[in-house]
């Protein structure tokens, strides 16, 4: 009889050993914040006759887009602004947008490290950043240059640089 509680007891305990730690939860590890988003030429993007390749300096538009990466390879990039780009073919000028969203948007992702890079996989997309300090670069990225003000009508793609910042 001793015996078999004895047995009992230890079958409990190793299934409770060996199960899943459902209390296990991803720590985070990473945040990013946008710092720059640099297009590959120079314009002026708010109407105020000054040119710059800083769009996000630019439109006056910080703050508003930052990655958060998990122990677990997930993370979430969080959105609490949009800018949109325009370009008017009349004057061959590109104008920009930057607008406040009602609610932040939540894109969950996944992310891998490799050396000095992260690479995201989000929506269908993945892009390879660079970590230069306490720096992610994305080069290359193309930003959407729209021809309407519905956002419907994509005519050209402007190549843009992203850079994040590592928040301590």
């Amino acid at each position: 009889m001793k015996i078999d509680l004895i047995k009992h007891i230890l079958f409990a305990f190793v299934l409770i050993s060996c199960g899943n730690n459902d209390d296990e939860t991803a720590v985070l590890v990473e945040t990013w914040k946008l710092q720059s988003l640099e297009a590959g030429d120079f314009y002026d993007f708010n109407g105020d006759l000054n040119f710059s390749e800083d769009i996000v300096n630019e439109l006056n538009c910080m703050d508003f887009d930052t990655y958060f990466l998990y122990s677990d390879g997930t993370g979430e990039e969080q959105v609490t602004k949009n800018i949109a780009l325009f370009f008017d073919a009349s004057t061959s000028s590109v104008q920009g947008i930057c607008e406040n969203l009602s609610e932040t948007q939540r894109i969950p992702l996944t992310w891998s490290v490799n050396d000095n890079t992260r690479t995201f996989n989000f929506q269908g997309l993945s892009a390879m950043g660079t970590i230069i300090d306490n720096q992610l670069i994305f080069e290359q990225i193309d930003f959407p240059l729209y021809t309407d003000n519905t956002l419907t009508s994509i005519e050209l793609f402007q190549s843009a640089k992203f850079t994040y910042i590592l928040q301590e």
